[in-house]
């Protein structure tokens, strides 16, 4: 919580006449406020008392009285009430059961809306994200309204969605004998199951999707589908509009108005189908029959601060509290889910080969030691530019994929060492070419290339390893008269991700550089020569999860290579060829790769086995955010119910000028784990070192 907050709850509580404490169902305390301004002798009416939460990180609830010519605010709805020497947003959560019996309190000013932001439904699930993510309430619940409602504007409703004109739905495709059988268990499924569709790459999943989606439309309800990567939205969208009439979007880079307008159309039952990234999770519906997680694996679906929930995990409670059937799809199947569905949690749903008769790409291991490959080919070995000639002059495309943007990682003074440096991460920064720049990819912060060596005056300066700009320049050199695509964050910049696709010809050759954007659910028929530079070093990280999500994205870009009649190749470059993970992986494929991982998790006691969460904290002054986590360490390590380490500073110490910590807890199982965590929030310190800002999250994607 910042110092700013902090202020603005000593005003709001500096007029409270009255504290409770109230004991949630988890043994979670929280605070309960009645704003007061004057004694009165007669108790104020609890049947026009309610408690609401406010966008604060804070740990109450507040009491708030009802004008008699208003009438008594349903939960969920959106309110205007004075906090402190301001007003602000609330949500309604309940009805207060109790009121103080001399204190009038202040009243609610203006009700926002006419019907409630938030559903009965979703007000129970995010209680429950509350409890479990062990964030404040009052932040959970305003993360599920749309920008505006944040704001406390209040949105017009949105009209119902004009039908299209000439629209006839595409005929559904002829399924196979794999995609039947996984068609007819979700279909015939009874209230909650969750299936995890495992299929190949190019094994037709999208499929199976669109016609599980059309049983549960033909009965009347929708379907929810959640991608992970705005870049995704736009393809899969389109792929649905074509299937049915009434499909919306939802993502974070669509207009506030935009946004609104498809949450309200789910709202009312007009969409069918609701496509959108992570925040989608928290979409009402009118009728809810069916949901689909593509890629669920991918470590999008995870909010990486603030309320730090997985969109994966609410989904599965939020089928659980509706009692419909979930769908996780996926090649390359997180170990969690794995774990589930070997404990029957899950249902397992394999798809081993691709549709209309194409074979998958042969993987194999390149061994590049010895080359001097960034002075002279940008990163790309002999044998992978080899095989690029070959594939380019039988009229086929390229795929080069390098998760690193810009020219080069680092630019280096060849004299003396000297390194370009964020001074605000203390981390080097990228070279940029078009424009020119030096960009921090921690902070964002921008300046401008240098040509003398600040140290020692040397002008010698020159960049060092590679990333897509590079590799995209020396493509073109190489091959001036075939077309090179980069396809990455910066060359998207201001534009569609459907544009730049658009660009990529159709049977002709053409060189696509990419990072993971190129990765996920893209179907290129052209593409029939992969090659990954520099993806091994995931195998040999300090975290426990690097192993995984390397060899996740590894196979997805994979899946590129040969999606129509033409075979595919994948070629890996590695300096380390006689790596047992990467072999592995590479010999026998994801499941007994996934199965050994699996097995170590299970002898270190690492989830899916164990049970984690790590409290970050950052400060200006490193002392501050060290010494506030070495206190919340001391007060979990007293139940004796969890492991702690730490504080440990983080892989990136410091960004943006704040120094960073992290505390690890890990425990045998979540009662243990969540006793702990409640046991700290409940004693926390009552003096927090200026500046500090700091969270919980349970369940990280990343081991720091």
């Amino acid at each position: 919580m910042s110092d700013g907050c902090l202020m603005s709850v000593r005003r709001a509580l500096a007029t409270s006449a009255n504290a409770k404490r109230r004991r949630c169902g988890t043994g979670k305390v929280y605070l309960h406020f009645t704003l007061g301004c004057k004694r009165l002798a007669a108790s104020q009416p609890t049947e026009r008392v309610v408690r609401v939460a406010v966008n604060r990180p804070l740990r109450q609830l507040f009491d708030y009285a009802v004008p008699e010519d208003m009438r008594v605010p349903a939960p969920g709805t959106l309110l205007k009430v004075p906090f402190g020497s301001t007003a602000v947003p609330a949500i309604c959560v309940e009805r207060a059961n109790a009121a103080s019996a001399d204190v009038a309190l202040k009243p609610i000013e203006r009700v926002l809306g006419d019907r409630p932001a938030l559903t009965p439904e979703l007000i129970s699930l995010l209680r429950w994200a509350s409890n479990y993510y062990h964030h404040p309430l009052g932040e959970v619940l305003f993360t599920a309204l749309t920008p505006g409602r944040k704001q406390g504007r209040i949105m017009r409703p949105a009209k119902a969605q004009a039908a299209r004109s000439e629209w006839r739905p595409e005929p559904a495709h002829t399924a196979n004998a794999e995609q039947a059988r996984a068609l007819a268990a979700i279909n015939g499924a009874q209230g909650f199951n969750v299936f995890l569709l495992m299929g190949v790459t190019g094994s037709g999943k999208t499929e199976v999707y669109l016609q599980a989606i059309k049983h549960v439309i033909q009965r009347g309800a929708q379907a929810l589908v959640l991608v992970p990567e705005i870049g995704l939205t736009p393809q899969s969208v389109a792929r649905f509009e074509r299937r049915f009439e009434r499909v919306s979007v939802s993502h974070s880079e669509l207009p506030a108005s935009k946004r609104e307008a498809a949450r309200a159309r789910a709202e009312s039952g007009d969409a069918q189908v609701l496509v959108g990234t992570r925040s989608a999770v928290f979409t009402p519906f009118s009728h809810l029959g069916l949901i689909i997680i593509d890629e669920e694996h991918d470590l999008s679906y995870k909010q990486p601060s603030g309320f730090a929930y997985s969109a994966r995990d609410f989904a599965v409670k939020r089928a659980q509290f509706l009692g419909i059937p979930l769908v996780l799809g996926s090649a390359t199947p997180s170990l969690e889910s794995i774990a589930n569905a070997k404990h029957r949690r899950y249902r397992l749903l394999r798809i081993g080969q691709r549709t209309a008769g194409a074979r998958l790409p042969d993987i194999k291991l390149t061994d590049v030691r010895g080359e001097r490959l960034l002075r002279r080919r940008a990163g790309i070995g002999s044998e992978l530019l080899r095989r690029m000639h070959s594939h380019l002059e039988r009229g086929q495309q390229v795929l080069l994929f390098l998760n690193r943007r810009g020219f080069a990682p680092v630019l280096q003074c060849s004299d003396c060492g000297w390194k370009a440096e964020c001074r605000a991460c203390e981390r080097p920064m990228t070279l940029h070419q078009s424009p020119a720049c030096l960009r921090c990819h921690h902070c964002g912060r921008e300046a401008q290339p240098i040509r003398i060596c600040p140290d020692c005056g040397g002008n010698d300066l020159l960049p060092f390893g590679a990333g897509t700009q590079r590799v995209a320049e020396f493509a073109s050199k190489h091959f001036p008269q075939v077309p090179v695509i980069r396809i990455d964050r910066d060359a998207i910049r201001g534009t569609k991700i459907a544009s730049k696709l658009a660009e990529i010809p159709e049977g002709k050759p053409a060189i696509l550089v990419g990072t993971q954007m190129l990765a996920k659910g893209h179907h290129f028929p052209d593409i029939t020569l992969v090659g990954v530079l520099g993806a091994d070093g995931g195998f040999v990280s300090p975290d426990f999860r690097a192993p995984e999500h390397t060899a996740q994205l590894i196979l997805q870009v994979a899946g590129r290579a040969g999606r129509a009649e033409m075979p595919g190749e994948v070629l890996i470059q590695t300096l380390n060829p006689e790596q047992p993970s990467l072999n592995l992986l590479v010999d026998k494929g994801y499941s007994e790769f996934a199965k050994r991982l699996l097995e170590e998790r299970s002898t270190a006691g690492l989830p899916p086995f164990g049970r984690l969460a790590l409290l970050r904290a950052d400060s200006v002054k490193e002392d501050n955010a060290k010494k506030w986590l070495e206190s919340l360490a001391g007060i979990a390590r007293q139940p004796r119910a969890a492991q702690v380490f730490g504080p440990m500073p983080a892989p990136s110490p410091k960004r943006a000028n704040r120094y960073r910590f992290a505390c690890v807890l890990l425990a045998s199982n979540r009662s243990e784990l969540h006793s702990t965590l409640t046991y700290l929030e409940n004693n926390l310190p009552k003096r927090k070192p200026s500046g500090v800002r700091w969270m919980i999250d349970v369940d990280p994607m990343e081991s720091l």
